[in-house]
This record gives C-alpha cells, structure tokens and sequence, in this order.
C-alpha cells in the first residue's frame, strides 16, 4: 500500500514539474518539447485511461470538440491527393488532443502552484532576453550564436533558437501569459519596477529579433488587454506609453531596426502594376485557388507545397512571371482552407469559436481571467502571418495555450 501511494506520488509530481518546465524546453528545441508533450499524453492514456479506467475526461466538451476535430481530419485524408502523409499527419495530431487531457488532471490537483508557473515564465523570458541582449551587444550570445545578417544594415537575432527566427513570437507569446497573469492577480505578482523591467526589455528585445510579426502581436495584445480589463486600464495605458517611449528611441538609436520597422507598411501596400504585390497575399490567393479546385474535401494535411505547383492551381499575378508556391499559404486560415476543404474548415471554426466562448465567456472558467482567450485571439488573430497550423512546434503552442484555460480550477486556492 505504501508503495503504491509512493508510485502514485510521483506520477503526480514528475508530471507537474514537466508542465511547469513547458517555457523552458521551447528554448531547448522542438523535439524536446514535442517528446514531453507526447510523454504526458501517453502518460494519461496508459495510466488514468486504461489502468485506472477513469474516463471522466470524456464529460469535458473542449476535449469532445477537439476529437471531432481531429476525427474530420482522419476521415478528409482518405481524399487527400497524398494520403500517406496526410493520414500520418492526422493520427500523430491526436497527441495533442491526449496531452489535453493530462493538462485537466495535471492543474486541477491540489498541489499546482500558480507561482512556481509564473517564476518559470518570468526566468525563461529573462533568460532569452539576456541571451539575444548579449548577441546584439558582443555579436555571439551564450552558445556562440551569432546574429544572421539580411540587409546592408540589418541583422536578425535569435539567440539559443540559432538560425530559426522564432525568438520573438517566443518572447511576444510568454510576455502576454505573464502580463495576463500579473494584471489578472495584481497582488500576488505584481513587484514595482520588476513588473515594468521586464515588460519593457521584452518589447526591447522582440525589435532587436527583427521579427515583425511578433512587434505587431504586442500592439495587438494591448489592445486586447485594454478592452478586457476594464479596471487596470490606467496602469496599461502607462504600460503603452512606456512602450512607445521605448520604440521611439531604439527606433532613433539603431539604423537596423528603423530600416526593418519602416519595411511593415511597405510591405502590406506595394503595389506593381496596380496589383498588390505581397508575397503572403499572394499565397492567400493561392489557397483559394486550391480550395476552389478541391472544395469539399481540400488536399489533404501538409500537400500544399505539392498542390500549388499544379497546373490547375496555378496563379500567375500580373506583375509576376511564375507561380508563387511556398511550404504552405503563412496563415492558420488559408492553410486549414486548402488542406481541409469545407468541412474541415467549418469544424476548425466551430472549434475556435467554442475554444473562445468557453475561455471567455462561459462561467465555469470565469475564474480564468480570461487568460487562454486573450492569448488564444492573439495566437489566431486572422490578419496574421504564421507558420504552418499542422506543424508540431506550433500545435505545441496551441495547444500549451489552450491547456491554460484549466488555471481557473486553481485560481481562488490560497498559496
């Protein structure tokens, strides 16, 4: 008996430590991420589902909705135009799906600790600022890591993430759990000067990692912050204005920078021969070429690199001379359009908007604060450009933010 209660012990306790180390193991790499989210998954199927019997995961309509969800992709494959891949791809999905369900008993037990996940957030993000600081500053970071450079006077820093530039949408998505968390629960977390310290060095370091995309989500967060928090607007209006002191002055300081910034607008409205010519609108074209060509059904996960080089899903804009094919379209969106056709398109909104409904809205995780919403809207914001949906770093996020819904069964407990 007592060592049964020992067993049992542990599995709750390694289990716990590895959830808190999630913030961590995204700066080790991928694979060690993916192997963890994996291991805590087959973990619940093996020990609560099918030793213990307990199947009360089921009565959890977040976790029914997401099966529906990956179900429809396994049933669309079997018309994908390489089924293969597809199938695969679809079937490995459900891992996340099942590490969903080891998040539910994971952070309902009476032993998570809110703080200890919030120190973890705040010394990952700490750690990698740091790391890029001393790559912009000396040239190499901790690792030997140097800066790659993309223009005459620009560079891009990525610190221990080395020639993937993902530094800052990294930085950009803890910020936001951790402002969310801190706003949400301003004296437990809330240490002046330490709260503004961090929050400023981050936004520092996402303009140094040159990652656009990732300075755009931070305005977005504002403005969703400002919205759902009504009581704490006076400090986040402060919190912006510092922000914009800050842009203003490295924006000044740092040719690099200026020139990378000042590229956004040029981007989203070159025009050539009175057409718009940004390389993501054009992949969005290219999606709904392909939808339109396999409706229903789509192409299947991960065939758009194959799809938009066929004949029949070609566009040619004016201004160019070839087809503009690429790994996939750059947005969540476009690429569940032409992967997934109709249905898998309707079952991926229908999803989304439970997803949000429930984290926002819905009474049972109103003791959330409305943290996996907020950061959910700005992980599926539309108007972004991403990576592919159906990769595992990014299905790790997804679903990492979405496991964060399950703090409200631990938010009134006292630490």
């Amino acid at each position: 008996m007592r060592h049964m209660k020992i067993a049992e012990h542990f599995n709750e306790k390694h289990n716990l430590y590895l959830f808190y180390s999630i913030p961590i193991l995204f700066l080790i790499g991928r694979s060690v991420v993916d192997i963890v989210f994996t291991y805590l998954g087959f973990h619940f199927l093996i020990d609560r589902l099918i030793i213990k019997k307990d199947y009360s995961i089921i009565k959890n309509k977040i976790f029914l909705y997401a099966l529906y969800f990956y179900l429809m992709h396994i049933f669309i494959s079997f018309f994908s135009t390489n089924i293969n891949i597809s199938l695969f791809k679809s079937f490995t999905g459900l891992r996340f799906l099942i590490f969903f369900g080891a998040t539910v008993y994971i952070i309902k037990k009476n032993s998570f600790n809110l703080k200890i996940f919030y120190k973890v957030i705040y010394i990952s993000i700490l750690f990698i600022n740091t790391d890029i600081l001393l790559q912009y500053i000396f040239g190499y970071d901790f690792f030997g890591y140097e800066p790659v450079k993309n223009a005459v006077n620009s560079y891009r820093y990525s610190g221990s993430f080395g020639d993937e530039f993902i530094a800052g949408n990294y930085i950009q998505t803890f910020l936001l759990i951790l402002v969310t968390l801190k706003i949400s629960n301003l004296n437990k977390f809330y240490k002046k000067y330490f709260s503004e310290f961090i929050i400023l060095y981050s936004i520092i370091i996402v303009l140094i990692t040159g990652d656009r995309m990732a300075f755009i989500s931070v305005f977005y967060s504002l403005f969703f912050l400002l919205i759902f928090f009504k009581q704490n607007r006076k400090y986040l209006i402060t919190i912006s204005l510092m922000i914009f002191v800050t842009f203003s002055s490295l924006i000044v300081l740092d040719k690099g920078i200026s020139d990378r910034v000042s590229t956004i607008p040029k981007q989203l409205l070159v025009k050539k021969n009175e057409e718009f010519s940004n390389p993501h609108l054009n992949l969005a074209k290219q999606a709904i070429q392909i939808f339109k060509n396999n409706k229903i059904f789509g192409t299947g996960l991960k065939t758009f690199r194959e799809t938009c080089s066929l004949k029949e899903n070609v566009v040619i804009l004016k201004n160019d001379i070839n087809n503009f094919c690429s790994n996939h379209p750059h947005n969540y969106y476009f690429e569940v359009l032409s992967d997934t056709g109709f249905l898998g398109f309707i079952s991926f909104i229908l999803f989304i908007i439970y997803l949000l409904y429930s984290s926002g809205f819905k009474k049972l995780y109103n003791n959330n604060n409305k943290l996996s919403f907020i950061c959910l809207l700005i992980f599926l914001f539309p108007l972004s450009t991403t990576g592919s949906f159906f990769t595992n770093m990014n299905a790790c996020y997804f679903w990492y933010l979405i496991s964060l819904i399950n703090l409200s069964l631990v938010s009134e407990r006292k630490y």
